[in-house]
């Protein structure tokens, strides 16, 4: 996949409604979708896109800025609920081509993580106000039903997975590589020997206090 000569730019609104209370975690859903959206901005950037991240204020002066911003996507994060037994993802679009295909390159995203046994869906309309005035692309997916104690479960526990995700969605949409996150491991080496009985005395010793410690054997 070839990368995009423009950097690409997202606007990202996470829910504020704090009021809307989990089945799971004694948390809420503007918590929850504030702790998606900041681990989403460092995967995102890490990709080389740009955020323009707007976690609080009228739903007005967030469009109005990402409008300014001239953004190429927007992406309101929120959570759904109705009466405790319903489950699974819905993403909001626009009724356009472009909303479209965008609801369904995030949709199909978080499938690769969603561990619940309802299918998700777009849901298309023009009356949500962060999908109809965004001059962009906009989405607005609802990931999970918070009222619902295994959905609600789910995303408390998987909140860098959900968030990778969506950045992998993104960038899949955008058609820009996806830089996964790199984990470095630093070693600790307390000696050196070229007889192996002393490296075993040494690791004798050393396993007092470390017991996972080991020898590995360097030809040279």
């Amino acid at each position: 996949m070839m990368a995009t000569s423009k950097k690409i730019k997202i606007a990202l609104s996470p829910s504020d409604q704090y009021r809307n209370l989990y089945a799971y975690g004694d948390t809420n859903e503007g918590y929850q979708m504030h702790c998606v959206a900041d681990k989403l901005v460092e995967h995102l950037l890490r990709c080389g896109v740009d955020v323009v991240y707007l976690p609080s204020g009228y739903l007005s002066d967030r469009v109005r800025k990402a409008n300014m911003a001239h953004v190429d996507g927007y992406i309101a994060l929120h959570t759904n609920a109705f009466d405790g037994s319903v489950q699974g993802i819905r993403v909001h679009c626009y009724p356009s081509d472009k909303s479209r295909k965008f609801g369904k390159c995030i949709m199909a995203a978080l499938d690769t993580v969603y561990d619940g046994s309802t299918k998700s869906k777009i849901v298309e309309t023009d009356s949500l106000y962060e999908l109809k005035y965004p001059f962009a692309p906009a989405i607005l997916p609802e990931i999970g039903f918070h009222d619902n104690i295994d959905d609600a479960e789910w995303i408390v526990n998987h909140v860098d997975q959900i968030a990778e995700a969506l950045a992998k969605g993104i960038c899949e949409h955008f058609k820009m590589p996806y830089v996964a996150h790199v984990t470095i491991m630093y070693h600790v080496q307390v000696g050196a020997f070229e007889k192996l009985e002393n490296a075993e005395k040494m690791l004798a010793t050393v396993k007092q206090d470390y017991p996972n410690a080991f020898i590995k054997e360097v030809r040279t």
